[in-house]
């Protein structure tokens, strides 16, 4: 989980694109999740609102990895 939310805490907060920063962040932190056995759970609305949450500030690294940790079951 930590790696999972340190690559899209990486990636949403540093905007190394022009655009889609947080679209990419969170799909690279659900894929990487996902590829370590891991299924991703959570609703649409609560995935958008953590990433708009990461990005603002409003959450931290370790907070969007309890997000993630959550939301998240072993496959």
């Amino acid at each position: 989980m930590r790696l999972a939310a340190a690559l899209s805490f990486g990636i949403v907060r540093n905007r190394p694109f022009v655009d889609g920063n947080k679209r990419i962040g969170f799909v690279i932190g659900v894929l990487f999740l996902e590829l370590n056995g891991f299924r991703f759970e959570a609703s649409e609305e609560a995935a958008a609102s953590a990433v708009m949450a990461l990005a603002a500030g409003e959450l931290d690294e370790a907070g969007y990895e309890a997000f993630l940790r959550e939301n998240s079951i072993r496959a």
